[in-house]
């Protein structure tokens, strides 16, 4: 009987040491399962995707397009792309160029404000890669409208020293067989001084705009050339200028009254001048020369408006006679 105790007991503790067994493997098993489910859930999840397909339709829209090399190029179409801080309303506001002349592909503002804005790598790099400032901008227009204005596009001789597009415009010059320059001659602080194209058989006439350098030019000499049309009625402004050479072209029209205030040397003879010669000289009395000869002239009391007349003694009068050196008017016209 003692027996059968002994192993009624062994009996309750393997029983109790396998359920003690149970409940720990079956404790390990559920961590582990709990383990691996984290690990799944915190690894990236990759979804394959199709690959894009692109047809023609659905090219990208930041491609280049190619146009046609003849089609022009509005100057209020450079303006955004080129170079925003080229305003337009710049060269409106400091002298009469018109919206209509710079975006039309016909005229000499347009062919000039479409090198600046395009062609012109001094304008965007300036000495120092820094650009220039808008005044030498517009100087810089200017310079290039010139040569525009007279046909430099079709006159090698002028197209070999200006309109450089690496330089600044106080180096588009050339020394003459006189030793002057022909081009445009700066000072020291680089204002333009002088604009000489002196016999380089240029033609077009002469734009508003030159009053840019109203404040520095000291001469203009265009003598020996074909340029033609009227005289802009705008040197008067000019209170530094002090040569205004113009002799042997085709300029037509009346000679504007007004004289600048500082002029010493006023050559007009050889041109196709029409009307009443009634020059002022009322801010002027330093003029030395004045010659007005031959300028389809003719004594003639019948003369028509294409001839140039006026009352001799009058003229006479109104010159500044203290300074006066040299007056020559043959064929001019003059009655009284």
């Amino acid at each position: 009987r003692r027996t059968f105790i002994y192993v009624i007991v062994l009996a309750v503790v393997l029983v109790a040491i396998g359920a003690i067994i149970g409940v720990v493997l079956s404790s390990g098993g559920d961590e582990g399962d709990s383990t691996g489910a984290e690990m799944t859930t915190s690894l990236p999840t990759i979804t394959r995707t199709a690959s894009p397909t692109v047809t023609e339709s659905n090219a990208p829209t930041n491609m280049p397009t190619e146009f046609p090399s003849n089609q022009p190029t509005l100057a209020s179409d450079l303006l955004p792309s080129q170079q925003p801080s080229l305003d337009v309303t710049i060269f409106n506001t400091l002298f009469p160029t018109s919206r209509e002349l710079l975006n039309d592909p016909t005229t000499p503002q347009f062919q000039a404000f479409e090198w600046v804005v395009v062609e012109d790598e001094f304008r965007k790099n300036g000495t120092d890669n820094s650009g220039i400032d808008d005044g030498r901008l517009i100087q810089r227009y200017v310079a290039a409208l010139l040569y525009f204005a007279f046909g430099g596009d079709n006159n090698d001789d002028l197209s070999n020293f200006y309109l450089q597009p690496e330089t600044d415009i106080c180096d588009w010059n050339i020394a003459r067989d006189d030793s002057n320059l022909n081009g445009i001659v700066c000072d020291a602080e680089g204002d333009v001084v002088q604009i000489n194209f002196y016999k380089i058989g240029l033609a077009g006439t002469i734009p508003n705009e030159i009053v840019v350098f109203e404040a520095s030019l000291q001469m203009l000499d265009l003598r020996i050339n074909q340029i033609g049309g009227s005289l802009p009625d705008i040197f008067g402004t000019f209170a530094e200028l002090q040569v205004l050479a113009l002799s042997d072209n085709r300029l037509t029209g009346p000679i504007p009254r007004s004289v600048p205030s500082n002029l010493q040397t006023l050559e007009l003879d050889a041109n196709d001048w029409a009307g009443e010669l009634s020059l002022e000289f009322d801010d002027n009395d330093v003029l030395e020369t004045l010659t007005i000869s031959t300028n389809n002239c003719m004594v003639d009391d019948n003369a028509d408006d294409r001839e140039l007349r006026g009352n001799a003694a009058t003229f006479l009068q109104s010159m500044p006679g203290n300074r006066l050196r040299t007056l020559v008017c043959s064929c001019c016209g003059f009655g009284g």
